[in-house]
């Protein structure tokens, strides 16, 4: 393979997944620029992808397939999961490219599946909220947060 598919379509989608004893789908938005086309996190995807030809890298944009995402419990972008005979067996969370060459190297050689429970690593909810923020202010010179208060 060694090359990195968009997955574009539910349809899409479920043909990689039918088709793909190893899976690795990596979960991104567009506001994310470490996992936008050049980015670090894109361009980390793509080295895997040369290296491990045995493993299927897949890009799934979280907000344009949610149900994707609701299926592999993806809460953060970006969110790598590897899915090897049907089943998760390990994921990371967060923009983590040493953690992502661990399990990639792990799921390769079939010890992700049996250590699933070790291989699910989890970014700091407010590290990838405080990125999620940089990111955003990064999108535009001006940029406005409201709060509402409602109840009053």
């Amino acid at each position: 393979m060694g090359e990195v598919k968009d997955i574009d379509s539910q349809e899409a989608y479920e043909a990689v997944k039918g088709a793909e004893s190893k899976l690795c789908l990596f979960f991104w938005a567009d506001w994310h620029a470490p996992s936008q086309e050049g980015g670090q996190m894109h361009d980390v995807l793509q080295t895997l992808a040369k290296k491990y030809k045995d493993i299927c890298f897949a890009r799934v944009n979280a907000e344009e397939l949610p149900e994707v995402a609701t299926e592999y419990n993806v809460t953060v972008v970006p969110t790598t999961v590897c899915v090897g005979g049907g089943k998760t067996v390990g994921q990371v969370a967060g923009a983590n490219p040493p953690e992502l060459s661990k399990l990639v190297r792990a799921f390769n050689t079939n010890k992700a599946a049996a250590t699933a429970s070790a291989s699910v690593f989890k970014a700091d909810p407010v590290a990838v909220h405080n990125a999620r923020l940089k990111a955003l202010i990064a999108t535009a010179p001006v940029m406005l947060f409201m709060k509402v208060r409602r109840g009053r």
